[in-house]
Parts: structure tokens; C-alpha cells; sequence
């Protein structure tokens, strides 16, 4: 078993829990979903802890944090362009 601890710099702190909302034949097919997971591989954008939880809960997997990440860096990315612009702009008026 590998130890993690040194991810967590202040060490792991639960944060919050999410009650399971199904009945008792809804919450068998989430823990069959849930072992049918085993062993997939992660990555932070297309399948992180948050895109598992979601599939075992809701038979869905997606991510509220990565869409609100991607949504934030296209945001920084285009006031990005439009301040280079602004910048293009101006030398061109004093230089030119």
C-alpha cells in the first residue's frame, strides 16, 4: 500500500459527505457501479474523485469544478488577447 500522506500538506481533512438519495435497490446499483469503476484510470480534467462520485450517485459522471475551471481559463484567456491587443494598439499609434 503506498502512503500518501505528503499530497496533503496539512494532512486530509473530510470536508463534506453527500448522503446517498436512492432507495435500497438504487443504492445496490450504485455500489455495482461504484466496484465496476475499480480500477479506472484518473486524471484531474476527464475523470478525477468528483466525476467518480457523480457516476456512482447519479449514473453521470461530470464535474462542476473542472467546467468551472475551463470556463476560467477561456475567461483569462480572451481578456488575455483583448489586452494584447489594447497594448498592439497603442505602440502602433505612438510608433507609427
Amino acid at each position: 500500500m503506498t502512503n500518501e500522506n505528503y499530497l496533503f500538506r496539512d494532512g486530509y481533512h473530510l470536508t463534506r459527505i453527500e448522503p446517498f438519495t436512492g432507495n435500497n435497490f438504487q443504492r445496490r446499483l450504485a455500489v455495482n457501479r461504484a466496484i465496476s469503476l475499480i480500477g479506472m484510470q484518473c486524471d484531474l480534467v476527464n475523470f478525477n474523485c468528483e466525476h467518480y462520485a457523480n457516476a456512482v450517485q447519479y449514473n453521470k459522471p461530470f464535474s462542476k469544478q473542472v467546467g468551472n475551471g475551463l470556463i476560467a481559463t477561456l475567461l483569462l484567456a480572451v481578456i488575455g488577447i483583448e489586452f494584447s491587443k489594447l497594448k498592439l494598439i497603442k505602440w502602433i499609434k505612438t510608433n507609427i
